[in-house]
């Protein structure tokens, strides 16, 4: 299975925090990584992802929607496991009936979360908290796992804005 962590796109200041909408810049970077999130799938011959899930808050939302958008994959559904105070724990909960069975043709979600959960996931993971610095906003790394658990993926790649650039 392909898994793809990425972080919102920069957020204006809002009266509360599950209100802040993205900034010009934050859409702009979306969309940029959105892209090399494309590209980098296709010169890899990956598939592009199938599946989107976002936590509820209006930032991530508003992230999936672009994403949905440049991707062309639907969004499947907010959902609570993905919002701001989650354990890495729940997430693999959630995660784990999403995984198929037998991995035969891999799929590929893709999640939208916040920080810090975002950089904790891909630490876990990998099993190495210093492989991939903390991920801005609009940045994502592209993992490959047969089951969400700590130290069973492996990075594909990553990039971040303004450049987009995937790389290891």
């Amino acid at each position: 299975m392909i898994l793809t962590v990425f972080r919102h796109g920069e957020a204006a200041d809002a009266a509360s925090d599950y209100a802040r909408r993205l900034t010009a810049r934050g859409e702009r970077d979306v969309e940029c990584a959105g892209q090399a999130l494309a590209t980098a799938c296709r010169q890899r011959e990956l598939p592009p992802p199938d599946t989107l899930y976002s936590s509820p808050w209006i930032r991530t939302m508003a992230t999936a929607d672009i994403l949905s958008s440049t991707l062309q994959t639907p969004l499947a559904e907010a959902v609570d496991a993905l919002q701001p105070g989650v354990t890495a724990n729940s997430v693999e909960t959630w995660l784990q009936p999403r995984f198929p069975a037998v991995v035969s043709a891999p799929g590929h979600i893709l999640i939208v979360s916040h920080q810090p959960l975002v950089s904790r996931l891909i630490s876990r993971w990998l099993d190495d908290a210093g492989r991939v610095p903390a991920l801005s906003p609009g940045a994502f790394a592209t993992l490959e796992m047969d089951i969400p658990a700590q130290g069973a993926a492996r990075l594909l790649f990553r990039a971040s804005p303004p450049d987009c650039e995937p790389s290891l």
